[in-house]
């Protein structure tokens, strides 16, 4: 695979609109879920950044690898 190859690959991947829908519609459950009460956060971007990292963490599953090799990569690469 080239650079080019690979950054087309990953940007078609962050436009899929199913990827970004998920984001929305995630955020959107969590914050109707009644966990949050929004009167205790600040007009800040704390709130929008603690909701970011738990959809991302759910998101992450969706497309870590299958196979051990490529598991083995993944956990190298989070060295860097």
């Amino acid at each position: 695979m080239t650079r080019e190859q690979f950054t087309a690959k990953f940007q078609a991947l962050l436009d899929d609109s199913d990827f970004m829908g998920f984001f929305h519609k995630r955020a959107k459950d969590l914050l109707n879920s009644g966990a949050i009460d929004l009167e205790k956060y600040e007009n800040d971007f704390r709130l929008p950044k603690i909701i970011l990292s738990v959809v991302l963490k759910e998101a992450s599953y969706q497309y870590e690898p299958l196979n051990h090799m490529d598991k083995k990569t993944a956990r190298n690469l989070e060295h860097f």
